[in-house]
């Protein structure tokens, strides 16, 4: 029998910020960001088509080097007319992904962009839907580029999502993670993107901090953090210490303990931030937690050292032809009052002390599905012979 969702169903699964989530039990819940701008329309009878659902999209160089680009273009294609399309990126070069977006653009979509002012924001791609978008001044069409951090006086904007009010019959499609848009992101790096479909409190809170970067509100040194029924996500910038650290927050609510399973797939660590996030993950691992690494090109031989000590298995993330980890993402299971939690999380934050200064969005799911998908790209990505560190990687 075919599930139909209606508005009134959904308003039970409305966002409700928290101040420190305790990942799937914290009963302790603040006031809605907006006040009551975050509850649904309970009196509406409009139907959704299909059921929420999450899907992990994951890239693999040697294996699916276009999967997160093929799927991003098959739902831009798939936005009618009216709808709306929303972008938030370090950075835009895919011409696939470039021209996906300007032809929903002419087919009457209203397109939305803002992509970090650095260097890379010069891309023919992007100066082609700068031309476009802004060519008519318009508040439904436009791209526009950050001084540093839209939501921070330092950093930059790193996070990258995609938002589509609705994609064919489904509404509110939220799409988040690592992956650059970029042609050398398909070619070269493991990289993963969280796809939320149906969900109307996770667009709608990703909507919502979208305004406040296209505002330049300040996000006042303090992560945001949320948390849903079955999902949490946490917004920087913050300030860089271990108080405002969502990332430190998560893994003391985790045990530590046999039985608990962590993996980490991480581009960069450096600096204070990685001292106290390899130093809790070697806490975990001494007290029985089974965790992985797989250390991309920039995380320290400090911090490396420190997971390793601690008994954590760390794998080299970089390879001699060029392909890295560039995921920021973690995956964690363990059991809870005889019930086991499946947690993964993806995003654009890399566990450093610049990462807390930028834009950066987490989103977490408690799903079994995806935990598994997850695993699998981890797999595969830790179990590819050759790494290597150092200077032998030949990032950058």
């Amino acid at each position: 029998m075919k599930r139909i969702w209606t508005f009134s169903v959904l308003a039970l699964l409305a966002v409700i910020p928290v101040v420190a989530p305790h990942i799937d039990e914290d009963p302790r819940q603040a006031p809605s960001l907006r006040a009551a701008a975050l509850e649904l329309e309970a009196t509406s009878t409009d139907a959704v088509s299909t059921a929420p659902s999450a899907t992990l999209l994951t890239n693999d160089p040697q294996t699916a080097p276009h999967a997160i680009s093929d799927a991003l273009v098959s739902d831009i294609e798939a936005v009618p007319a009216g709808e709306s399309i929303d972008v938030t990126t370090y950075w835009i070069s895919s011409p696939r992904v470039a021209s996906a977006l300007a032809a929903a653009f002419g087919r009457g979509v209203q397109v939305r962009i803002l992509i970090d002012g650095g260097r890379r924001s010069r891309s023919s791609a992007a100066r082609s839907l700068d031309d476009l978008l802004n060519a008519v001044a318009t508040d439904s069409s436009w791209l526009r580029r950050t001084d540093g951090a839209a939501r921070g006086a330092g950093g930059i904007m790193h996070e990258k999502t995609y938002r589509f009010s609705r994609v064919g019959d489904v509404p509110w499609v939220t799409v988040t993670g690592s992956w650059n848009t970029a042609e050398s992101a398909d070619l070269g790096e493991y990289a993963a993107m969280l796809r939320l479909a149906g969900r109307q409190d996770v667009y709608e809170l990703w909507s919502d901090i979208a305004e406040e970067q296209r505002a330049g509100r300040s996000a006042g040194g303090v992560a945001r953090e949320y948390a849903g029924a079955d999902w949490s996500a946490y917004f920087l910038p913050a300030a860089d210490s271990r108080a405002t650290d969502p990332v430190l927050r998560r893994l003391r609510s985790i045990p530590s303990r046999p039985g608990t399973v962590v993996r980490v797939a991480m581009f960069s660590m450096w600096g204070d931030r990685a001292g106290w996030l390899s130093r809790r993950l070697a806490r975990m691992s001494r007290g029985g937690a089974d965790i992985t690494v797989v250390a991309g090109p920039t995380v320290s031989r400090s911090a490396r050292s420190t997971l390793r000590r601690g008994g954590v298995r760390v794998v080299a993330g970089c390879f001699r032809d060029g392909d890295f980890v560039h995921g920021k993402d973690m995956s964690a299971s363990w059991v809870r009052d005889g019930v086991r939690r499946e947690w993964t999380w993806i995003g654009s934050d890399n566990w450093t002390s610049r990462g807390m200064s930028s834009d950066q969005a987490v989103l977490g799911i408690r799903d079994a599905a995806v935990y598994d998908q997850f695993g699998a790209a981890f797999a595969r990505a830790s179990r590819r012979p050759g790494g290597v560190v150092g200077r032998a990687c030949p990032f950058g």
